[in-house]
């Protein structure tokens, strides 16, 4: 079994062919789905994990060789070589992505797979899809997605941010999904359909609080409506530092002296 898998990744390019002879040996690892993933080894650049449903085999790289976790390779390059520097978040990409378990915070990973943790904005979650802090309600934190569903029944939910993307729930446990290319998620038929002239999907959903209004919204706030200064049909809603955005129905602008969607009064305020 070694052999063969040893052999499957000098095909892949991943180590040379040189290297079938090389020392491997099974390890305990954690895997996120049933895909072969390559995982780097503490303390030892010369080392790398062969990961598939939790299932590990630690193989070393050819002598005078470095596994480089960005590359998925091993080669002679070792300028990276200093695993216990590299975020866990971080050993894939160079962008901001979700807090493990703060929905409030992101990683902001560096191209030397370093990562520094961020908070948002009082009230603000971050938004994975956008790499923004955002509203809440459409921010799709992975831990408030089904929090509200009910034990042990399953859900479908479809994401408000990205058309390929929906989430099945087991009670409070999230599993995200993603359609295939040329697909969409259809939330009506509660699966993933072709893309085709008479069947699309596109998102329309309001936009990420700009700096304007964040800087408005305070801890001590108890309730303020502050209007989207480029749509006069989006609105935020601000209640002791939390922010939500929302948009009246299609035709009605918000009212903020009654605080209430309405028809415009003055025929001249464009709706987007």
């Amino acid at each position: 079994m070694v052999k063969l898998l040893i052999t499957f990744l000098s095909v892949l390019g991943v180590i040379s062919l040189e290297s079938r002879s090389t020392h491997a040996v099974e390890v305990p690892c954690e895997s996120s789905g049933s895909s072969i993933e390559l995982q780097s080894v503490d303390n030892d650049c010369q080392k790398f994990i062969v990961c598939v449903l939790n299932v590990g085999t630690e193989i070393s790289c050819p002598n005078e060789t470095y596994f480089d976790i960005r590359t998925q390779k091993c080669g002679t390059d070792n300028s990276q070589c200093d695993p216990k520097h590299c975020h866990p978040a971080c050993k894939h990409i160079t962008e901001k992505v979700a807090h493990e378990d703060d929905c409030t915070k992101y990683v902001q990973c560096n191209a030397d797979c370093t990562g520094e943790t961020e908070t948002c904005p009082a009230g603000l979650h971050f938004n994975p899809f956008l790499e923004v802090c955002d509203s809440p309600n459409f921010a799709e934190c992975m831990m408030q997605i089904c929090s509200h569903n009910v034990v042990n029944d399953w859900a479908i939910v479809a994401s408000v941010n990205s058309c390929q993307t929906y989430y099945l729930c087991f009670g409070t446990y999230v599993s995200p999904q993603h359609c295939a290319a040329d697909t969409f998620f259809d939330p009506e038929k509660g699966r993933c359909e072709l893309i085709s002239a008479e069947n699309s999907c596109e998102m329309n959903r309001p936009p990420s609080p700009p700096n304007s209004v964040i800087e408005q919204c305070q801890p001590n706030t108890e309730l303020l409506y502050i209007p989207y200064p480029d749509d006069a049909s989006i609105y935020f809603r601000c209640l002791n530092g939390n922010l939500m955005v929302l948009q009246c129905p299609d035709g009605l602008i918000f009212d903020f002296v009654n605080q209430v969607c309405s028809l415009p009064i003055d025929k001249s305020i464009e709706i987007y």
